[in-house]
């Protein structure tokens, strides 16, 4: 299967490598920037291409790996040149779009695929590694997902197949759990910063304990993997994080609050705290005062 990328990011560098390496023929890139263009093609072996659509035509399965902005508009551009075809499969790797966005190619009989990995790639040489072996979102046109799920099998990885209309709810999901990750070390530097601890050593205190932590998500149920005062039912000491987190970094208060309760909802699951043990910390969590009940304009009077 010939295939081609118009786009030279990260992801569309390292699919292309990999690729390659299974034996499938990568013809080239194509980009904004030629230099990223022409290191791709030197990554994978193959050519760059100054036209996208000159790419587009040669290729059976065509990537769009552009900036998930500027998705629609190269798919409009490249119908515009015809550069589609019947029985082509035209793709995109963006998490949150549906493959729709590639409707104009399905104007040529091309049929349209979202191929999503749920990983996190910083650069070429770590996509490489982590897309292998990584979970998929398939969507789109049957024939699309077909070939898809060759993809996906050749990478020695897993897949599932999506609804169009559920992307947005599952791209929210993956955010959570990986971007806001990283804004909850963020959070926990700035907690520890206000309790006056050398900002030298966040990383080597905290990721361990992340790091952890996922370890114990990757062999136990999230119920079974919470620790913590909550998981033990000690309100005291919940008591005692929310006055000190009003007293120092209020801006964060709400953030404790919003996640203490979901952890509340785990900790009644695991079933190791009496009942009334998890009303108290409820209260505590749901609590505000008078303050902050003024300042949200929910009562001055009485």
């Amino acid at each position: 299967m010939r295939m081609g990328f118009i786009g030279a990011g990260v992801v569309g560098t390292a699919m292309g490598k990999i690729l390659k390496g299974k034996g499938f023929e990568i013809v080239g890139y194509c980009s904004r920037s030629q230099k990223s263009a022409e290191r791709a093609a030197e990554v994978t072996g193959s050519r760059w291409f100054k036209d996208p659509a000159d790419l587009a035509s040669r290729c059976q399965l065509l990537f769009i790996t552009t900036p998930d902005s500027a998705i629609r508009e190269t798919a409009e551009k490249l119908a515009k040149k015809g550069a589609f075809f019947k029985g082509q499969v035209v793709a995109h790797m963006s998490g949150s779009l549906k493959a729709d966005v590639l409707s104009p190619a399905r104007d040529f009989g091309a049929f349209v695929l979202s191929i999503h990995p749920i990983q996190s790639c910083a650069d070429v040489e770590q996509g490489i590694k982590n897309l292998s072996r990584s979970v998929f979102s398939l969507e789109g046109d049957r024939e699309g997902i077909e070939v898809g799920r060759r993809i996906v099998e050749a990478l020695g990885g897993r897949y599932f197949i999506l609804s169009g209309e559920d992307k947005a709810l599952y791209h929210a999901a993956l955010c959570m759990v990986s971007n806001y990750l990283v804004a909850l070390f963020s959070i926990g530097s700035q907690i520890l910063l206000a309790a006056e601890m050398d900002k030298t050593l966040f990383a080597e205190a905290i990721l361990p304990l992340m790091e952890g932590t996922l370890e114990n998500l990757r062999h136990l149920k999230p119920s079974a993997a919470l620790t913590g005062p909550i998981a033990r039912g000690d309100a005291e000491t919940v008591e005692a994080h929310l006055r000190a987190l009003k007293a120092k970094v209020p801006q964060y208060l709400e953030v404790y609050r919003l996640l203490g309760l979901e952890a509340l909802k785990l900790s009644r699951e695991k079933g190791n705290i009496s009942p009334e043990r998890i009303n108290v910390i409820s209260n505590l969590l749901k609590e505000k005062s008078k303050d902050e009940r003024i300042k949200e304009g929910g009562g001055g009077l009485g």
